[in-house]
């Protein structure tokens, strides 16, 4: 345990340590504090700063959702992994990175969707309106307090496998959806219905190829070991960074410094995966891959995987078996989901 402090104390490592939702009694029931001092305005600077109340944490999200929702939706559309990614490597740029880069990453994921005022299937064109935006400021509001759930649960849920992030906007999402979404009519329910079924496709994206329709095998294929390959190259490259970075502290730290010396500064668990996720992206990009987007899914699943706590994860050899899990399974499902495609008119 030793070895992995110098790892663990990067804020985003274990975020629970850095949230202001304590109680004045380790005993009592920790829960988010509710209460916003509007008449001082040095505090609520100090928390804007800060970035720990629970009103800031989802204004952050809402911020980061708004940029990533525009990015991939408005005017000429781009792929949603390059929208999520270059949101969360913008903010890593700025001097808020330590203090509000979680609730920008959780922020990017609610934004990277499509479905709001969605006016028929996946393939279909949406028509962006003004009340959009006001309808990802609900859901964002919701995700956030998932989130400040989640973060104070005893439970510690999936603390160090860098999944509660996407895991607390997919709660977000569904809850919005069945209560308010889709009642309201915001989101059809098929739309609703048809993207559970697209994600067992790969996450492919490009509507140049219809669903309704089986590839050739050989597509089907190609996709299958391409996504497969991306998932390790990112879970690799960007765990492996990490590991050697952080042998690189421990190995300063037992050498010593000097009065005037600093020892070096650990990476961020959650920024490095995300640059080599989108840097590796661009290089996609620019070959014009005709399934480039789902090598884009494959490497944002392998940056999720690189984001895990070294203590959960203490080796190369280990990212490599994790995320070639994280990718088998998914490809498993699409392959059975294709081949029944394939059976359907002979049964």
């Amino acid at each position: 345990d030793n070895e992995r402090e110098a790892e663990e104390s990067i804020i985003a490592a274990h975020p629970q340590d850095t949230f202001a939702f304590q109680s004045t009694n380790l005993s009592d029931e920790v829960s988010p504090t509710l209460t916003l001092d509007c008449g001082n305005c040095d505090s609520v600077l100090e928390q804007l700063q800060q970035g720990k109340a629970w009103w800031v944490q989802c204004l952050t999200i809402y911020f980061a959702a708004s940029l990533t929702y525009s990015y991939n939706n408005v005017g000429n559309s781009t792929n949603v992994q390059i929208a999520i990614m270059t949101v969360i490597t913008l903010v890593g740029a700025t001097p808020f990175a330590s203090t509000h880069l979680i609730s920008t990453a959780i922020g990017a994921f609610v934004g990277g969707q499509n479905i709001i005022a969605a006016t028929g299937l996946i393939e279909d064109n949406n028509v962006i309106f003004a009340s959009n935006y006001l309808w990802l400021l609900l859901l964002s509001s919701v995700v956030g307090f998932v989130w400040c759930f989640v973060i104070n649960s005893r439970l510690k849920i999936l603390d160090g496998y860098s999944g509660r992030l996407g895991t607390t906007t997919f709660i977000g999402m569904n809850l919005v959806m069945v209560t308010t979404y889709g009642p309201a009519g915001v989101v059809d329910w098929d739309r609703y219905y048809y993207g559970f079924v697209h994600m067992i496709h790969i996450g492919e994206e490009d509507a140049s190829f219809s669903l309704a329709s089986a590839w050739k095998w050989t597509e089907e294929a190609e996709l299958a070991v391409g996504y497969v390959f991306s998932v390790l190259w990112l879970g690799v490259v960007a765990g492996g960074t990490r590991i050697l970075h952080n042998n690189y502290v421990q190995q300063s730290i037992k050498a010593g410094f000097s009065s005037n010396e600093q020892p070096p500064a650990p990476l961020n668990n959650v920024l490095v995966p995300v640059i080599w996720a989108l840097l590796s992206m661009l290089m996609i990009n620019a070959t014009q891959y005709k399934h480039a987007p789902g090598l884009y899914n494959g490497f944002a699943v392998g940056s999720y995987v690189a984001m895990s706590s070294l203590q959960k994860i203490p080796s190369i050899s280990k990212f490599a078996s994790v995320s070639f899990l994280a990718a088998g399974k998914l490809t498993y499902y699409s392959l059975l989901y294709n081949l029944s495609i394939l059976l359907c008119p002979y049964l």
